[in-house]
């Protein structure tokens, strides 16, 4: 309906890409597991280094293809944690990922060297990053629940989230 399309032009409201909003994807994963348990789905968890991966994707398909995905892995991962190795190859390879300088280019790395050695900040840095967002995704987004599994307060924890930009 035309009246219907030019009522609802004089409310434009941007959404931004799930690609520009990668830290919001522990708490969509975890929105997106609570409906399909509503739905009588199984329990479905994501090991830290599956949601690096999922946070380097570009996700052209945005959040349907991300849900998508979830309602796959939540079919062939019954019971246990997902892995690199459950998710589609074009997710695991890094196809669509950011160039340096993104957010999803900012996730922990296995090397952190520096003109002069290793860079242990650096690397601690990654590492506290990596165990807040398995928190939150292990906890559904539930702060406090996050908070305690890391044996933090809450206030922390968001301090924390604040500093690295999650």
């Amino acid at each position: 309906r035309e009246d219907l399309h030019d009522s609802l032009n004089g409310f434009p409201i941007h959404v931004p890409d799930l690609k520009d909003r990668v830290e919001d994807l522990p708490v969509l994963l975890a929105e997106i597991q609570r409906k399909l348990r509503l739905n009588g789905g199984d329990e479905l968890t994501f090991s830290a280094a599956a949601v690096d991966a999922l946070q380097g994707y570009d996700w052209p398909g945005n959040l349907r293809e991300l849900s998508e995905l979830v309602k796959t892995l939540a079919a062939r991962c019954r019971g246990r944690e997902v892995q690199v190795e459950d998710l589609p190859m074009n997710i695991r390879a890094g196809d669509g990922c950011r160039p340096e300088g993104t957010a999803a280019a900012s996730r922990p790395s296995t090397a952190h060297s520096h003109p002069d050695g290793l860079d242990l900040e650096r690397y601690l840095a990654d590492m506290e990053r990596s165990l807040i967002r398995q928190a939150l995704n292990e906890s559904r987004g539930e702060l406090a629940r996050a908070a305690e599994r890391l044996n933090l307060g809450r206030a922390a924890l968001v301090e924390k989230m604040r500093k690295y930009g999650i």
